[in-house]
């Protein structure tokens, strides 16, 4: 178990240790790209400007999804929350006051996001991918398709999110969200 994206992540698979080495580097790697509190990810260099980032394809890819989220749910779904998300300091014990909350939801609107290529532009809005990255299959797809060419059977837990695969001969297909069940426990 290691501490990435803010929360206990569990790799456990029938293969060698490199393996599993490698699932968490990119684990890592993620969260470098995606990451509203790493410095220099593409998410806080997007936040930390109000005009256009050049972000990696897989920024692009992951925030492309959360537009259509935000789209699709008409804005109760938003990436732009960053406003609102960015007044919590859960280290220290923060919490934003009524006020300051209403203040940072004037600037959330998924609408002012601009992706043209590689290139996002997101205003004052900033954007916060912690509601998609690391619970929404986005990442997980990710490592299951390096692991399941690499063992038979493996589980990746990150955070409650678990997938399993089984017999993975049959390449990703037959990888599918645990039942409650299944689930994994993480300590």
């Amino acid at each position: 178990i290691r501490f990435i994206f803010d929360t206990a992540v569990s790799l456990n698979a029938d293969c060698s240790d490199d393996v599993l080495q490698s699932a968490f580097e990119l684990c890592e790697r993620y969260k470098k790209m995606l990451s509203r509190t790493v410095e220099d990810s593409d998410v806080s260099r997007i936040n930390n400007s109000e005009g256009a980032v050049s972000v990696s394809d897989d920024t692009v890819r992951i925030l492309s999804r959360a537009m259509y989220y935000s789209e699709l749910s008409g804005g109760k779904f938003d990436v732009t929350i960053y406003p609102v998300s960015s007044l919590w300091d859960f280290k220290n014990a923060v919490v934003p006051s009524r006020d300051e909350i209403a203040e940072a939801l004037k600037n959330v609107d998924y609408q002012s996001v601009s992706i043209d290529g590689n290139t996002v532009t997101a205003g004052k809005s900033g954007v916060d991918l912690g509601g998609i990255a690391k619970g929404s299959g986005m990442i997980h797809p990710n490592m299951a398709t390096m692991l399941v060419f690499l063992t038979t059977d493996c589980i990746i837990a990150i955070k409650n999110d678990v997938l399993y695969s089984r017999n993975v001969i049959f390449y990703c297909s037959v990888i599918r969200r645990a039942s409650p069940s299944r689930r994994a426990t993480t300590v």
